[in-house]
C-alpha cells in the first residue's frame, strides 16, 4: 500500500532535491508457497524547496528631525506566520538618511535606534531582510512623517536699571530634544504684553532686542515669542522681570543777590539734575528751608 513520511523543509537550504523512495517487497514462492522471494522498487522525484519570509515594520511613523527613534520589525515564515525567524539580519533604511540593522531575537523581532537625519519631510523607511540559504528575502516600505523640532525660548534675566538708563533683552532658542541649533525665524520681544520694536532675526540660537530707555519706573514683564522656521517649531518664553528703579539726582542751590544786607530781599533757586546712568528731566517739588525750617 501507499506509504508517506513528513519532512520539515526548514531544515534544508532552499534549492532542488531528488527524493528517492525505495520499497522492499517479500513474497512467497516455490512449491506450495513454501519458498521466499523478494524484490526492490525505487521511485525518484525532483522537488524544489523554496521557503519564503515576510518582514513587517512595526515602528513609529512620525519623528522629529535630528532626533533618534527606536524602529522595530517582525520576521516570519510567509506561509506559516506563527513561525518566527530568529538570528536573521534585518536592516532599516531612512530615505535621505542612514541605514541601521539588527539581528532578530527568538521572537523574530529586530529593534534598533535609527537617527532621523535631514529636514522635515515625508520620508520612507524601507525594512529589508536580504534572505539567506534557507529563506528568500523580503522588504516592507512605510511612510514616516519627519516633523519640525520642538523648541524652548528663554529670556536672559536682565539686570536692574534706573529710570532713563538704556536696557536691551536677549532670548535664546534651543531644541527640546535631538541636536541642532535653531537659525532662521524671528523673535518678537514684548514689554508688558506690547511689542518692543520689530521682530529680530535668530542666528545661532540667539536674538537681541534693540536698546530702549523709555521704560517707566517700576517692574515690567518681558517675554519673547519665537516665530519658528522651516525646521523648527515656534515657542513662547516664560516671563522675566525688568526692574526700573528711580534715577539718582543732584540738587544745587544759588541765591540772588549774594551777599545781602539786613532787610534786603533774596531769592533762592534750586536746580535738580539727573545723575548718571539715569536720564530725563526731574519733576516734583522742592522744599526750601532756612536753618532747618520752611521760610
Amino acid at each position: 500500500g501507499a506509504r508517506s513520511v513528513s519532512v520539515d523543509t526548514h531544515d534544508f537550504p532552499n534549492g532542488s532535491y531528488k527524493v528517492r523512495g525505495t520499497d522492499h517487497n517479500k513474497r512467497k514462492s516455490g512449491f506450495g508457497g513454501l519458498g521466499c522471494g523478494s524484490s526492490t522498487d525505487t521511485d525518484t522525484n525532483n522537488i524544489t524547496i523554496r521557503n519564503e519570509s515576510t518582514v513587517t515594520y512595526t515602528g513609529p511613523t512620525t519623528a522629529a528631525a535630528t532626533t533618534s527613534i527606536t524602529v522595530t520589525a517582525k520576521l516570519t515564515d510567509k506561509h506559516t506566520s506563527s513561525l518566527s525567524l530568529a538570528g536573521k539580519t534585518v536592516s532599516f533604511e531612512l530615505s535621505g538618511g542612514t541605514t541601521v540593522s539588527d539581528t532578530t531575537n527568538s521572537s523574530g523581532v529586530a529593534s534598533v535606534s535609527l537617527p532621523i537625519a535631514g529636514s522635515p519631510r515625508t520620508a520612507t523607511i524601507t525594512t529589508r531582510f536580504n534572505g539567506d540559504s534557507y529563506f528568500v528575502g523580503d522588504s516592507d516600505s512605510d511612510s514616516i512623517q519627519v516633523t519640525k523640532q520642538a523648541t524652548k525660548t528663554t529670556v536672559v534675566p536682565p539686570a536692574p536699571v534706573v529710570h532713563g538708563q538704556p536696557t536691551s533683552f536677549t532670548a535664546n532658542v534651543a531644541v527640546t530634544e535631538g541636536t541642532g541649533t535653531p537659525s532662521g525665524g524671528t523673535v518678537q520681544f514684548k514689554v508688558d504684553g506690547n511689542n518692543l520694536g520689530s521682530p529680530v532675526s535668530v542666528s545661532g540660537g540667539s536674538a537681541s532686542s534693540s536698546s530702549t530707555s523709555a521704560l517707566s519706573t517700576g517692574n515690567h514683564t518681558i517675554t519673547a515669542v519665537y516665530s519658528g522656521s522651516t525646521s523648527y517649531s515656534g515657542s513662547t518664553s516664560a516671563a522675566v522681570t525688568q526692574d526700573v528703579n528711580k534715577a539718582p539726582t543732584t540738587t544745587s542751590l544759588t541765591q540772588d543777590p549774594n551777599p545781602t544786607v539786613h532787610g534786603q530781599g533774596v531769592t533762592f533757586t534750586a536746580k535738580v539734575a539727573v545723575a548718571a546712568p539715569g536720564a530725563g528731566t526731574p519733576t516734583g517739588d522742592v522744599q526750601f528751608t532756612i536753618d532747618g525750617d520752611p521760610p
